[in-house]
Formats: C-alpha cells, structure tokens, sequence
C-alpha cells in the first residue's frame, strides 16, 4: 500500500500562514481600491455636479438681483416725479386717465355733451376689454379700454353740422376718446358712433 504524500503540507500550511498574516492588509487595500473606484466613478462626477449647478444658481441670482436693483431705481424715480405733481396736475391726469371705469360719469359726460351740441342721446352701450397689444401693462397698472356704442339724434335742422361739433367736442373733451367709426344714413337725423375710453386697471 503507498504511502501518503506529505510533500504540498507544508505547503498548505505556509500559505495559509501567510494569508492569516495579511488578510487585514488584503482587506485594506481592497477596500481602499473599491472606495478609490467609487469616488472617481460616481462621488467626484456628482460633485462636479453640484458645483456647476450651484455657479448656474448663483449666476440666475446674481442676474435677478441686478434686475430687481433696476426695477426698484425705476420705481424710485417714478415717485419723485409724482411727488412734483400738485394736486390740480393729478386731479387733471385722473380725468383723462381714471382709475376705474366711471360708467356713470362718462354717461353724464356723454349726455351733456350730446345736449350741448343740440343731439338727443337715445342710446348707450359699454363693453370692457384690455387695451390693445404694446398699450396694455402686467397686472395693477394695466390700461384696459371701454368700448362705447353711441346713438344720437339731430334735433331741428342743420343735424350734421351738429354731429361735427359733437365729434369736434368728443375729441377735445378732458376724459380721453377715440372715434372709431360714425354710421349714418344720408338724410336721417339719426348717427350711431363706436367710441373708445381708457382707465388704468388698479
């Protein structure tokens, strides 16, 4: 019967010896590589990242900033140009640019023209809106127009002269107008007018 091989033992035992002897060292630098893969791999690109993120964030404040320093000396130049108005000049402005509609007012208006001119003012519409493009503003402060339908009648003779210095009234009135069109027919005393009056939406 052979004998057992005992040559690889020693062999065996040495390796083992030296893997128990640096185990902790194999451990180490392998853990050390893999932490090494990892931030070059995903941490370093990630921060990287960041960083260019956080230049863009401080640029878009940087910018808005600057922007806001700009509205504000506009705003503050806006005030003391209202602060040099006197109270007639606002009063004034107010009229030809109200704050608000004025429905009743420009009614009143409308009629006394109408009545000063010898015109009965036998019909009147209103009809909101925004003003048109590149007029309008953003929010409080937008200017909106009031669209107006007219219909007045001549009385006695000479009825289209009196539509002249009617339409002549309107356009030097204090409330601000503008005629958009004027119908009519060829010897009625009757004329239908399509107006339009702003305000400043508050």
């Amino acid at each position: 019967m052979p004998a057992p091989k005992t040559d690889n033992l020693p062999l065996d035992i040495s390796l083992k010896a030296n893997f128990v002897r640096y185990h902790i060292l194999l451990t180490f630098t392998l853990c050390a590589c893999l932490a090494a893969s990892g931030y070059f791999l995903v941490i370093k690109p990630k921060i990287a990242l960041i960083q260019q993120s956080g230049a863009e964030d401080a640029a878009t404040l940087k910018a808005e900033k600057v922007k806001r320093e700009a509205y504000l000396v506009q705003l503050q130049e806006i005030s003391q140009r209202y602060r040099r108005f006197d109270k007639d000049q606002l009063e004034k402005f107010n009229q030809i640019l109200p704050s608000e509609p004025d429905i009743p007012g420009l009614f009143v208006q409308l009629q006394s023209l109408a009545a000063a001119n010898n015109l009965a003012l036998s019909n009147i519409s209103f009809n909101e809106s925004v003003a048109e493009e590149g007029v309008a503003g953003n929010g409080a402060g937008k200017v909106m127009q009031l669209g107006i339908g007219l219909n007045v009648t001549g009385l006695g003779s000479g009825s289209y002269e009196q539509l002249k210095a009617f339409i002549y009234a309107l356009e030097n009135n204090l409330r601000l107008f503008d005629i958009q069109a004027v119908y009519f027919n060829p010897g009625s005393p009757s004329y239908n007018l399509n107006l339009t009056a702003y305000y400043i939406a508050q």
